[in-house]
């Protein structure tokens, strides 16, 4: 009996494009994660007629994940798409998926350099997170630029997992960028949150019961983000959301957060300025991108043939973007 737990209900499909398809595994940590249900839709959406994309949830279970690689390559796909529950988990994988002659695609979490060079089939789409440091560094810089002489920025970082390479370098390089800045930072706190909205609500609870005073929370994503704003607001730090109505940051309760992600969840309150800003992580590029090379793969065609540039033989950058609500 196959253990695989394929989220059917997830993608739907129509009779004809299913039948005339290839079928592509993508393979995810943790279908609950928000990021990853959009960027999973995202990847459908552009997959179009040539093949139709099967997802299945590891759990957060880097066994269940091996698992699943293990029946899914035994069905010779043309490819797989797989985003590690563990990044240094990503060996036997290779191995397995080179004995067999099948690339894969890794996305959101990057495998060790070493084990991605082991296997000329495979690739690694995503984002450098020091650009994504950076660009909030960018934001925090410009919102404190009238700070007085001797006043400092008592900062918490909501961080996403430890050991998660985004969330290491998310937190570690915009600390280095704002103290190489001689911007006044005084960090009081990190607190690991998982990329959980409902983690970080309880940890930024905690953040203000520990700490009398925080000026600024910095979230390695939206989610997390979404949950400091809930729990501030629930602390009387900031105002209710209310639907189509305006906080006034000036006069209101009021600290800047800020994320990364730009995700359709983040909206309502970067519209009413309850969300200070985000940076956009292009998941609708990386989409295209991985669907470009996913079809290359169908086809038999050469990489050389693709439309993104190809780093280190084994690399596709896309970039971040900056993210204004009127253009979402």
């Amino acid at each position: 009996m196959k253990i695989l737990l394929l989220l059917v209900i997830v993608f739907i499909t129509t009779a004809c494009s299913s039948s005339q398809s290839e079928h592509i595994p993508l393979v995810v940590y943790d279908a609950q994660d928000e990021y990853i249900q959009d960027f999973a839709h995202q990847i459908n959406d552009n997959a179009g007629e040539q093949f139709s994309v099967d997802l299945y949830d590891s759990q957060n279970s880097q066994v269940k994940q091996n698992s699943i690689v293990d029946e899914v390559l035994d069905e010779d796909p043309k490819a797989i798409i797989i985003n590690m529950v563990d990044r240094v988990g990503a060996y036997p994988i290779i191995e397995r998926a080179k004995e067999k002659d099948i690339p894969l695609l890794f996305i959101n979490r990057e495998p060790l350099k070493r084990d991605l060079k082991r296997y000329d089939k495979a690739f690694y789409i995503g984002s450098d997170a020091h650009q994504s440091a950076q660009m909030q560094a960018d934001m925090i810089m410009e919102h404190f630029q009238n700070l007085a002489d001797g006043e400092t920025v008592k900062t918490a970082i909501l961080m996403g997992q430890q050991g998660h390479q985004d969330a290491e370098i998310r937190t570690s390089h915009i600390v280095e960028i704002l103290e190489s800045s001689a911007f006044p930072l005084q960090l009081v706190d990190i607190k690991v949150a998982n990329f959980s909205q409902s983690d970080a609500y309880e940890q930024t609870l905690s953040l203000i019961d520990e700490h009398e005073t925080i000026d600024l929370i910095i979230s390695n994503n939206d989610a997390m983000a979404i949950g400091a704003i809930d729990a501030l607001i629930e602390l009387e730090n900031m105002p209710p959301y209310v639907e189509g109505e305006s906080i006034d940051i000036e006069q209101d309760p009021w600290l800047p957060v800020i994320g990364v992600d730009g995700l359709p969840i983040s909206h309502d309150y970067l519209k009413s300025n309850h969300y200070y800003g985000t940076v956009l992580q292009d998941s609708s590029t990386m989409a295209h991108a991985i669907s470009e090379m996913v079809n290359l793969f169908i086809e038999g065609d050469a990489l050389s043939t693709y439309s993104y540039e190809v780093s280190d033989d084994h690399y596709i950058w896309i970039d971040y973007q900056e993210f204004c609500i009127e253009n979402e």
